[in-house]
């Protein structure tokens, strides 16, 4: 809060300086509250360490290399998120549309 009244009082004299430091704090803000929403996603103790079915819908054409294949895939259930799947190594299943 301290920073957006020093450029508001900076912003009289020096107008394209305030301005810079103006838009330096509202990215600096936007990252803190992003990260914020970031860290607060968790995943529900009884779905760690153990096999879960999930069903749901591939939204995305997966993406092939010589080393992995991945693709975003909507989970209905057990519970709904986007979740970005990959596989990787030599046994992965074959693709087909």
């Amino acid at each position: 809060m301290c920073g957006f009244l020093a450029i508001f009082t900076l912003f009289k004299h020096q107008k394209p300086l305030s301005l810079n430091g103006l838009v330096f704090l509202l990215g600096f803000a936007w990252m803190g509250w992003f990260s914020v929403q970031n860290l607060n996603t968790h995943v529900d103790e009884i779905y760690l360490n153990q096999s879960i079915l999930v069903t749901g819908v591939i939204v995305d054409l997966p993406e092939a290399s010589t080393d992995k294949t991945k693709f975003i895939f909507y989970a209905n259930s057990p519970f709904k998120s986007r979740l970005r799947l990959s596989w990787y190594g030599k046994n992965r299943p074959a693709l087909q549309t």
